[in-house]
């Protein structure tokens, strides 16, 4: 352990006169197992405060913002995001929930507890004298045995646009958005297919190219106002009140 002191005179100086106020630095370097059971501990306490937002009973954060912004969220990401963890650690955390959220969109706060609970139980092992790379070769292999027993138990089904609909309403029922998630549902399943295309590397044939896809924000107006416009939006305001605001059949 080490520590660093400075005096008030010497901060005053180095501040150029200015008052300083200094407080005393302590330096702990870990290593080996407590440096491990130190980061199972940080990361504990951060996925102990996301997972009060899971489930039906799961309470909303409110988060109060250096630039005086309040928010208030319960989605697994943006709380980890919010909580600005300083551990390295507990860091990962917060990029395996921000992974979660850009691969499925749903699911940051479920992530977040499985990775916490397996490193609980990691820190068992640990603690039975077992060395790290066997665990984590453990891990990889039950994750394999996870992947297979799933796709066993799947089944292909024909989806629809209905289905489709249901299964976009599910993330956006957690969301402070769900008083209008059935119309957003819809915006998100017609936009995707829209601009669904024909894919030879995917399982399924058909991949959804995302980058097709842009969302503009208004001002004013509810959720339910928002509209797909299947085209493109040029935002240029009209120069003179005369001039017309639709035009059918322009040639550009």
């Amino acid at each position: 352990m080490a520590g660093v002191k400075a005096t008030a005179k010497e901060a005053i100086h180095a501040t150029g006169g200015a008052e300083a106020y200094t407080l005393e630095t302590k330096v702990e370097r870990l290593m080996g197992i407590e440096a491990l059971l130190d980061n199972i501990a940080a990361v504990k306490v951060v996925a102990d405060s996301v997972a009060m937002t899971l489930g039906p009973k799961g309470k909303d954060k409110t988060f109060a913002l250096p630039d005086g912004r309040m928010v208030v969220t319960n989605d697994g990401a943006s709380v980890v995001t919010y909580l600005q963890p300083k551990h390295p650690a507990a860091k990962l955390l917060m990029d395996v929930a921000h992974a979660q959220d850009v691969v499925a969109g749903d699911g940051t706060t479920s992530a977040t507890i499985i990775a916490n609970e397996l490193l609980a139980q990691a820190k068992r092992l640990v603690e039975a004298d077992i060395h790290p790379t066997t665990i984590i070769n453990g891990f990889r292999m039950a994750a394999d045995k996870a992947i297979e027993i799933l796709r066993t138990k799947a089944d292909k089904v024909d989806v629809n646009r209905n289905d489709l609909i249901g299964v976009a309403e599910i993330p956006l029922a957690s969301k402070i958005v769900r008083i209008a998630q059935r119309e957003l549902a819809s915006l998100c399943v017609d936009a995707s297919l829209t601009v669904m295309e024909d894919d030879e590397k995917v399982e399924t044939g058909k991949t959804v190219n995302l980058a097709l896809i842009n969302v503009l924000k208004e001002k004013g107006g509810t959720l339910k106002d928002s509209k797909l416009i299947k085209g493109v939006v040029i935002r240029k305001p009209i120069l003179h009140p005369a001039m017309p605001k639709k035009i059918k059949d322009a040639k550009i």
